[in-house]
């Protein structure tokens, strides 16, 4: 969000892509007024979506949809997000277009994305990775470099193009983990978008 911030429409319409539990998009409804939509594949998906809504108390719509072929018009968004959606297509292009099509003129884009890369994270992670299905190879990881990112995303029509790494964490199954991460979280942050970032990150 601190990276977000500064970037933001004042106020109009944001939808998250691929919304999963709704977590990108909920924290944005906290930040701006916009009006809130989810867009997911999967019924869980939607009910953990509205289930947020209301613990956050925030208002917001879920709608059932294909990322591919998005049932929405031209330039109707003002925020299109995506959070761990594109690292799962082999060919992404076609659903970073659909979404470059239903944002307005001079509206943000944002996806966080998962790379194959070497990283102290992946090396530390590798046993875990090897044998939870969940993470298992072209499932989990985009195998493409940041330049090819930032060709898919100006093929589908947007400019003004910055790709950080991000994502610093600890590796999960480091002991006191979450603690490291509760007490070091301002460092780690301060961290994204830096060459530091690319070696010891995951996003």
């Amino acid at each position: 969000m601190a990276h977000l911030r500064p970037l933001l429409p004042r106020a109009g319409r944001a939808i998250e892509i691929g919304a999963g539990s709704g977590r990108l998009l909920i924290r944005l409804g906290r930040e701006r007024p916009y009006r809130l939509v989810a867009l997911d594949y999967a019924p869980y998906s939607l009910r953990a979506v509205r289930e947020n809504y209301r613990r956050a108390k925030v208002d917001g719509y879920g709608l059932f949809g294909d990322a591919r072929a998005l049932p929405l018009r031209d330039g109707s968004f003002d925020v299109v997000l995506s959070g761990g959606l594109l690292e799962h297509f082999r060919e992404p292009g076609e659903v970073v277009r659909e979404m470059a099509r239903v944002l307005r003129p001079g509206g943000l884009f944002y996806a966080d994305i998962v790379p194959r890369k070497v990283s102290l994270y992946r090396w530390a992670e590798r046993a875990r990775m090897a044998h939870d299905e969940q993470l298992a190879e072209g499932i989990y990881e985009s195998d493409l470099r940041k330049s090819a990112w930032r060709d898919v995303v100006r093929d589908a029509g947007l400019r003004d193009v910055r790709i950080a790494s991000a994502g610093v964490y600890p590796p999960y199954t480091l002991r006191d983990h979450e603690r490291l991460v509760w007490k070091y979280g301002g460092f780690l942050r301060a961290l994204d978008g830096t060459p530091v970032a690319d070696v010891l990150g995951f996003f």
